[in-house]
């Protein structure tokens, strides 16, 4: 549970290694909670030839051998190891999310269009939505609701970089968080006017309007389980009154992920 999770993370913290004995010292569980105690040692160096009494053989022809492992580095080169894999591999528009990423935090600039050779990403126009997650929290998410450039590419490439510097929710991303994301990206169709009893949050998603005023909701949306929430939800982010009379239109999209939800 959650009152132990962060405990571990100071412990694999503090011993920086995954080579180690642990003992139980006791455990209990009384009111249905459960209290352990253990301890846990790094594994010591062992000697295979503790039985030669010389110094200079022991120094010599000992197997020595230190068997413990930077916990905290291995760690950090699994995450740049999958960083690299996730730019090259999985869905064209996740990859030219990242990839765009990368590039502004490493190279201060962009990806350009001439670097890019797919069709799908300069052929078709639509609105996009780029949502950053860490551990399944929100750390960005920017949109348009239908196309501001001539290609989904163009669309990518400045709302990844909107979703990961400009959203007024959030600091902007830092550059060692980049290896922590999670990035998926949505295709918006062009929405159409809709009634409140024609809503579905899982199929559609909406956009609350009141005059100027605007607010969406992408579909699909962990804790959105009814109409009523999504539309509230929208309405609070267009800064639309319960009071202010509104339109509805609902719309689809393709959503394409780098991990499926519960991975």
């Amino acid at each position: 549970g959650e009152c132990g999770l962060r405990s571990l993370y100071i412990l694999a913290g503090a011993i920086n290694s995954n080579n180690i004995n642990s003992t139980l010292l006791s455990y209990e569980g009384p009111f249905g909670v459960g209290y352990g105690v253990m301890e846990f040692k790094e594994k010591c160096l062992e000697s295979n030839n503790s039985s030669n009494n010389n110094y200079n053989d022991i120094t010599q022809n000992s197997s020595l051998k230190d068997t413990s492992e930077d916990l905290y580095t291995k760690i950090i080169n699994n995450k740049e190891n999958e960083h690299k894999r996730r730019i090259k591999e999985g869905s064209i528009y996740t990859r030219l999310a990242r990839k765009n990423l990368d590039l502004y935090f490493n190279e201060g600039k962009l990806v350009s269009l001439d670097d890019i050779n797919d069709e799908k990403l300069l052929n078709d126009k639509k609105g996009v939505f780029v949502s950053l997650k860490i551990n399944g929290d929100l750390r960005g998410c920017i949109g348009t609701i239908s196309p501001t450039t001539d290609t989904v590419a163009e669309e990518i490439i400045r709302n990844s970089i909107s979703a990961a510097v400009n959203d007024p929710r959030f600091s902007p991303l830092r550059k060692e968080e980049l290896k922590d994301v999670d990035i998926s990206v949505d295709l918006l169709y062009p929405p159409e006017e809709t009634t409140f009893d024609k809503l579905d949050p899982k199929t559609y998603g909406v956009i609350v309007s009141c005059g100027n005023k605007r607010g969406l909701l992408l579909p699909n949306l962990e804790g959105i389980n009814n109409a009523e929430e999504q539309v509230s939800i929208a309405r609070e982010k267009g800064n639309i009154s319960p009071n202010e009379p509104y339109t509805l239109q609902r719309f689809k999209v393709e959503r394409f992920k780098e991990i499926e939800d519960g991975d």
